[in-house]
């Protein structure tokens, strides 16, 4: 028994259920790391779709959406960004960056995750982007998924937590 994958763009009428995605990460994110991220309820209250979808059309990025037999399974973001304001020492100016990344639960580990990342990286090198790059907490299972597919890890992200004295 195959299912039917689809891999396609995001249209309104998938919003319900992709907000359910981004539910399903931040549950998972917050109990990570509590003190970083915001719980799901306040990240959808805050319109945090509305936010992506913005961060997306303004970085000439799409929103995919992946579906199994008709229902929505997860999705992929990808910003293109030009690098105009990096540093004039950064060679590496054009990239795809992938903001968000979700296969819900119930569907992972069925090949979901590979065709969105496929179609994310489809997507970047037609933009004529050689690098895709994304943000993954040191902890996050999705860690070892990246590495599979070749991405490598480039630089690590200090924090800090200040007190006053």
């Amino acid at each position: 028994f195959m299912e039917k994958v689809s891999i396609r763009e995001y249209t309104s009428a998938d919003r319900e259920i992709v907000e359910q995605c981004i539910f399903e990460l931040q549950e998972e994110e917050v109990v990570r790391q509590p003190e970083y991220w915001q719980t799901p309820e306040k990240a959808l209250e805050d319109k945090y779709l509305d936010y992506l979808l913005k961060l997306v059309s303004t970085n000439n990025g799409k929103l995919f959406v992946a579906k199994v037999d008709g229902v929505v399974a997860g999705y992929v973001a990808v910003a293109i960004e030009d690098g105009k304001d990096s540093s004039p020492c950064i060679k590496m100016k054009r990239i795809g960056y992938i903001p968000d990344f979700v296969v819900l639960r119930k569907y992972q580990k069925r090949g979901i995750g590979k065709k969105l990342l496929d179609a994310a990286e489809q997507y970047i090198k037609s933009q004529d982007c050689d690098y895709a790059s994304l943000d993954v907490t040191t902890d996050n299972p999705a860690f070892d998924f990246y590495k599979k597919f070749g991405y490598r890890e480039y630089s690590t992200n200090l924090k800090k937590k200040l007190t006053i004295q």
